[in-house]
């Protein structure tokens, strides 16, 4: 296998791992950005308008834009992390253990 197809093989399965919407989105940049240097070492002269389409579509839109704006929404409505979502959701606290209000007696 490629080491870049390695590489996105890894960005796509971090954020499977870390609870973190930045991450998340770094992830979908690198993602976008790999494929546009996979697009580019299949295709290096860049000789015709589709590959220069494609290129923009991989850098600008996918790796740049997308992540971007995404990022803008999320933190105009200050999301929290997937982690402090779901520690709410079952009552703990930062160290993991049971708040008092979701114990049961």
């Amino acid at each position: 296998m490629s080491p870049l197809v390695i590489a996105v093989v890894g960005i796509l399965l971090v954020p499977l791992f870390v609870a973190s919407w930045r991450l998340s989105l770094f992830g979908l940049a690198v993602q976008g950005l790999l494929m546009a240097w996979i697009g580019y070492q299949l295709d290096p002269a860049l000789d015709t308008a589709a590959a220069w389409v494609r290129l923009f579509d991989l850098v600008a839109v996918r790796g740049l834009g997308a992540p971007i704006a995404l990022y803008a929404v999320l933190r105009s409505q200050r999301a929290p992390t997937r982690r402090s979502r779901c520690m709410r959701c079952c009552g703990l606290s930062a160290s993991g253990r049971a708040t008092t209000s979701s114990r049961r007696t």
